[in-house]
């Protein structure tokens, strides 16, 4: 069995701090984890494909995403991609279904 599970790095809640007076958020200090909807996918996907199976991991982002993928390799993924465009804007949804769907 091959199953793919597609993950997303989100910023980490407890590193989010916001500026009381400009009400910016402070990026210098915010770290990122896998969402936590993804690493449940991910767990429930493990579980699927047992010993025989071949689970792949996918995320769309920046060099610094490897971390998430190196989370799913040592949860027990065979495979993890990072995808990259760096031409196109992170929240541009339809480019990172089409990478996505290349890439499966």
């Amino acid at each position: 069995m091959q199953i793919a599970v597609c993950l997303k790095q989100v910023p980490d809640p407890a590193t989010v701090e916001v500026d009381p007076l400009t009400a910016a958020l402070d990026a210098r200090r915010m770290l990122y984890i896998a969402g936590p909807a993804d690493t449940a996918a991910l767990e429930v996907a493990l579980q699927l494909a047992g010993a025989e199976g071949h689970v792949s991991a996918l995320c769309v982002g920046p060099p610094a995403a490897d971390a998430v993928l190196r989370m799913a390799l040592a949860a027990g993924a065979t495979e993890a991609r990072r995808l990259w465009a760096p031409f196109l804007p992170l929240q541009a949804p339809a480019q990172t279904a089409l990478l996505l769907a290349a890439a499966l």
